[in-house]
């Protein structure tokens, strides 16, 4: 276990943060790490943003990760004094290959406190991200990932492989990935920009639109949202059941050939295509219209 070297230390003061405290300092770390060594990367932090982003160039080796530690205080020394109560851990973990960093903020405090973080690392290695009170971005990851945060928007970006994406009181955002993803989010939205693969998705109080690129055969595009309108398109070649259904909307079909098993204004069961494996449709929404399209 060791502590991340502190680089460089920044005070900045700014009008009203926490408990009525005026001052706030930062202090920035810089670590890097033999991504040879690993498959897997863990991040845990509170109150702060992760942004992680994934190269491609194979001559990167390097796992490079920097921690912006912040906290607040009736002055910059009070300030400064409370960030060094911040603890970050980290671990490698080479026997089952995985690197781990915790960032420990301390808790029954009458100040605020968090820890951003920023992960440059190769596509190669699987992410595990966790935060909360804060965004999490990734870009170009390509062997899965696992992200968690609340009160934070979660966006997803030319990532492969497997995920699970899970958020409270903020939306998902995905664009041109591909793979098996779960979504669940709270008082969010989901969009989805060009997925590849199987999609199962949740929300309450938030719409969906999304466009998805799912399997033939034996494909899957669920989503569920308790409150708001659902707009989902998929390939007109898909061989898959249908379930539409609204409690307080319409639902409505666009540009497929379907055969039709039941038809009414706030719910819809067929299917498309034949196949020996077929597929699943199931879009289910109250208070809001839902709508499927071709793509």
């Amino acid at each position: 276990m060791k502590k991340i070297l502190v680089l460089t230390i920044a005070i900045v003061l700014i009008t009203s943060l926490g408990c009525g405290m005026h001052n706030r300092e930062q202090e920035t770390g810089h670590e890097d790490y033999n991504a040879n060594l690993f498959n897997k990367v863990e991040i845990e932090t509170d109150n702060g943003e992760i942004v992680a982003i994934a190269t491609s160039d194979t001559t990167d080796t390097m796992i490079d990760v920097t921690l912006v530690r912040w906290a607040t205080g009736w002055t910059d020394m009070a300030a400064r004094d409370h960030m060094q109560e911040i603890d970050v851990h980290v671990s490698q973990d080479t026997a089952d290959s995985v690197l781990r960093i915790y960032v420990e903020i301390p808790t029954n405090i009458s100040y605020s406190a968090g820890c951003d973080v920023e992960l440059r690392l190769p596509e190669s290695l699987y992410v595990d991200l966790v935060t909360s009170n804060g965004q999490i971005d990734v870009d170009g990851h390509q062997a899965g990932m696992y992200l968690r945060t609340s009160n934070g928007k979660v966006e997803a970006s030319n990532t492969s492989g497997n995920a699970e994406i899970t958020t409270s009181n903020g939306e998902i955002e995905l664009n041109n990935t591909l793979g098996d993803f779960d979504l669940n989010t709270s008082n969010g939205k989901i969009t989805v920009y060009n997925h590849v693969g199987n999609i199962d998705a949740e929300t309450s109080n938030g719409e969906v639109n999304a466009d998805v690129v799912m399997p033939v055969e034996a494909g899957i595009c669920r989503f569920e949202s308790s409150n708001g309108r659902m707009t989902v398109s998929v390939p007109d070649s898909v061989y898959a059941s249908i379930h539409l259904k609204t409690s307080n909307g319409d639902v409505d079909i666009n540009g497929l050939n379907v055969d039709i098993d039941q038809m009414e204004d706030d719910e819809f069961k067929g299917s498309m295509g034949e196949g020996e494996n077929m597929g699943e449709i199931y879009l289910k929404s109250s208070n809001g219209d839902v709508t499927l399209n071709s793509l």
